[in-house]
Formats: structure tokens, C-alpha cells, sequence
């Protein structure tokens, strides 16, 4: 039997769609076949719409994930629902997908989400006019909340500079760049003794850089890093990563008056990762 059919997953199945009734007053799929038969089932696991639903955990536990959500997420079923739902956002949106799920706890539901999303391989979407509502079991007890949406589009993929990437994997220079392709971003690697890092070309500069990147993430001792911050302005990023270590008082008075968008924090734990997990 397939994992996504048996009859506990029928059975939460069909007290996820009964919720979407109840929450909105109209079906999520009109004219879906009975309970209890297996065209049912198979529509649900097949059709082109994304269905999923988590649990009642602390940490809420993905249960289910149609094909089109695996396809999406790029996992397989065993893997989806051993995931916490948070980490299909990417880290630093998850605040806004927790603020998102406690307006559905209090209102019931809603139908007009929309929010960037991102794939184990860390490809990014955006997904639009997504429907999210809250599950109830036949006591009226809370038992999770679902989701489901048609409309979504891929992103393009996010740039990283890393000032001080270094070929030594020992070294956080070398993490962050690991880091940053693991979560699926184009890394530049900037050092300008070494011909490429971690299997990425390297540039010497920033000026060499082939265009402005997303993030600057900065692994560079601070007199050097302080006489570098004027060319970061003329660069331009949307954040500057003060990892540990570089974060002067002289480093942060002139990024700030240079007006640059500073995070004064590891940028591999911001990413959802820790250093840990990337090599020795």
C-alpha cells in the first residue's frame, strides 16, 4: 500500500477537507469523489494542486504532502513528513510564516497568502493566493492546519559575496561558502591569491565581481575590513554580515555612517545552518 493511502491518512484527509467546509462554507475541490473510494484518494495525491498539512506538534511535523508539494519541495515522502513545516522557509522569513500561522489560528483561515518559499536544493518560489486553515477533529479539537495553492513561480537564484572565503576548510571563510551554495544561492568567493574555493571561481575584488550581490557576508580582520567598507558602499548589497570576529566599534560607526544595511551576526546560522555541519 502506498504511503500516502492508508487509512489513517484517508481518515486525516477527509477531516482536513470537512475543516476547509467548515472555515470557508465551500469545498476545496467541487465534485471530488466519495469518501472512502480510492478515486478519492488518488485525486488528491495526483491532481496539479500543492496539498499539505502538519500536526499539532511544539515544532508542527508536516503529515502529509501530495505530489505536487514533494515535486515542489524536492523530497520524498518519508523525508516530508519527518520535516518541520517551518523549514520550508527560508530562515530569515520564518518569523513572518510564524506571524502568518497565528492569524490563521485566531481568524480560522485564509485565502489570499502569498510568500517565498524554498526547496531542499534551496531553490526559492514564490507562491500566491494560497488557502490556509485550521483542522478540526470531530470534537472540535484542534488536530493542525493545512494549506493548498495552485499558482507559484520560481525566483532567481540569490548572489553571496564572501569577503575573506577561504581555501582552507577549517576555517569559517570556507563554511560560509559551502553554507551558501548548500542553500542554493551563486556564491563569490573573494580572495585574491586563490584561483577558486569550494569549487566556485574566486575574484580578486569587489570590483570584479560580474554584478551588485544580495548579501556581502564579511570574514576579514577589522582594520582591513574597515579600510574595505567604502568599496562595499560603491557595490552596493541589500545586507553586510558582520560575522563574529569583525564587528568592530570603529567597523560598525563607519558602516553605519556609510548608511550600509549591517547584520552583526554568523551568516552560516542565519542561513538555518550551523558551522558544525559543513566539514571540519
Amino acid at each position: 500500500m502506498d504511503p500516502w493511502n492508508t487509512p489513517e491518512i484517508r481518515h486525516r484527509l477527509d477531516l482536513a477537507l470537512n475543516s476547509h467546509h467548515q472555515c470557508t462554507g465551500r469545498d476545496l475541490i467541487p465534485d471530488l469523489p466519495p469518501v472512502g473510494t480510492d478515486e478519492r484518494y488518488g485525486f488528491l495525491w495526483s491532481m496539479p494542486r500543492v496539498l499539505v498539512s502538519h500536526g499539532t506538534e511544539q515544532d508542527p511535523v508536516f503529515w502529509y504532502g501530495n505530489r505536487a508539494a514533494l515535486e515542489l519541495w524536492e523530497l520524498d515522502w518519508d523525508t516530508f513528513t519527518r520535516t518541520p513545516s517551518r523549514y520550508t522557509a527560508e530562515a530569515p522569513l520564518r518569523d513572518e510564516r510564524a506571524h502568518l500561522l497565528d492569524r490563521v489560528t485566531r481568524t480560522g483561515f485564509i485565502d489570499d497568502y502569498s510568500g517565498i518559499r524554498i526547496s531542499s536544493t534551496g531553490k526559492r518560489f514564490r507562491i500566491r493566493q494560497a488557502v490556509v486553515w485550521n483542522l478540526r477533529d470531530e470534537r472540535g479539537v484542534s488536530a493542525g492546519q493545512a494549506a493548498s495553492f495552485t499558482d507559484w513561480e520560481p525566483l532567481p537564484m540569490k548572489t553571496a559575496a564572501i569577503l575573506g572565503a577561504s581555501a582552507d576548510p577549517s576555517k569559517f571563510g570556507h563554511k560560509a561558502v559551502l553554507a551558501y551554495a548548500r542553500q542554493g544561492w551563486k556564491v563569490w568567493p573573494v580572495n585574491p591569491k586563490e584561483p577558486q574555493i569550494a569549487g566556485h571561481p574566486a575574484f580578486r575584488d569587489l570590483a570584479s565581481l560580474p554584478g551588485r550581490p544580495d548579501v556581502i557576508s564579511a570574514y576579514l580582520p577589522p582594520p582591513v575590513l574597515l579600510a574595505l567598507l567604502p568599496a562595499i558602499a560603491a557595490k552596493g548589497c541589500d545586507e553586510l554580515w558582520l560575522n563574529p570576529g569583525t564587528d568592530s566599534l570603529e567597523v560598525v560607526a563607519e558602516a553605519e555612517r556609510l548608511g550600509l544595511p549591517i547584520i552583526r551576526a554568523c551568516s552560516i546560522v542565519g542561513l538555518g545552518l550551523s558551522p558544525s555541519q559543513l566539514g571540519s
